[in-house]
């Protein structure tokens, strides 16, 4: 989970971790693509919006390294500029601000081919 809001990367560890996945959690792109020099990851949640390096910024650098990693989209923003500027780096799933549980998850085991049981599970979330 990618997001400069402590309390939101919080609230999105405590709803897929109570799904079983595991998560990992940067404040900006800068420290996301730290994570992803470092570990494996299966799915990218991101925010749109955040100083440093915004999701665009970070999308393009992550693009180049992993072209298919699975990337939620979580804004407050679906028409904003970003957005657009985002979709253009490749197919992306939105999920939009204020957060709902249930459209999180469905979107989260739906890129993770949500048949696997929690356990057997990789690290999921970013």
């Amino acid at each position: 989970m990618i997001d400069d809001d402590a309390g939101f990367r919080r609230l999105m560890r405590r709803f897929l971790e109570a799904e079983g996945y595991r998560v990992c959690l940067a404040s900006d792109g800068i420290e996301g693509l730290a994570w992803l020099n470092r570990e494996s990851v299966s799915l990218i949640l991101l925010d749109l919006k955040m100083p440093e390096m915004n999701g665009p910024e970070f999308l393009r650098r992550c693009r180049e390294a992993s072209p298919n990693l699975p990337v939620i989209v979580i804004t407050g923003y679906p028409d904003s500029d970003l957005m657009i500027e985002a979709m253009s780096y490749g197919p992306i799933t939105l999920v939009a601000k204020p957060i709902e549980r249930e459209p999180l998850i469905h979107a989260v085991h739906t890129l993770l081919n949500g048949t696997r049981k929690a356990q057997d599970r990789m690290k999921a979330s970013f």
